[in-house]
Parts: structure tokens; C-alpha cells; sequence
């Protein structure tokens, strides 16, 4: 939960387990309790990479993997105090 009126569902996030609750039954996880989120995009990623890039920034989660399946492409967004650090990682299908 980024806010009290956005609740994206990422493909995979990587989320700090809670004592009282370690599988999140009682509550989805908060910004501050998620340590990465993964998007797999094959249609989305024009909105994984423009409006949830945005949300998770805003929210400071720490890290933002997307990875393009069309393109084969996977870039990740890390993030620190002070500014957004953008990488862009190139995955290519091994020939055989």
C-alpha cells in the first residue's frame, strides 16, 4: 500500500516479514515494509514505466525492476535520498 488510496499489485515485491504477522493476512504490506518491486511488462509496460515508476518513487521504495519480456530488455530503478538512479540492463536470449 502506497497511500491510503493507491494499492498497486506488482508481479513480485520483496517485503520485510512482520512479527505479529509474517504472511500479511491482516493487512497488505506499506511503502516502508517493501525493499523491491519487480514488474514483468509485455503490454503494461508503458504504464509500469511512466505511472508506477512515479507511484513507487513518491512512495520511496528503494528499488524497481522492470523487465521488458517483448524487448528482452530489464532495467532497474534505484532510488536514494537525493535522486532517482536509472539503469538500463540488456538481457539477450542465448542462440543455440
Amino acid at each position: 500500500m502506497l497511500d491510503d488510496y493507491s494499492l498497486p499489485i506488482p508481479d513480485i515485491s520483496l517485503v520485510k516479514q512482520r512479527p505479529d504477522d509474517p504472511y500479511f493476512v491482516g493487512s497488505h504490506p506499506k511503502a516502508s515494509e517493501v525493499s523491491m518491486v519487480i514488474e514483468i511488462s509485455d503490454s503494461s509496460y508503458l504504464r509500469d514505466r511512466n505511472v508506477k515508476l512515479a507511484a513507487y518513487a513518491q512512495a520511496s521504495i528503494a528499488e524497481y525492476w522492470i523487465v521488458n519480456v517483448k524487448k528482452k530488455l530489464s532495467g532497474s530503478v534505484v532510488q536514494n535520498r537525493k535522486h532517482l538512479n536509472i539503469q538500463r540492463l540488456v538481457f539477450l536470449r542465448p542462440t543455440s
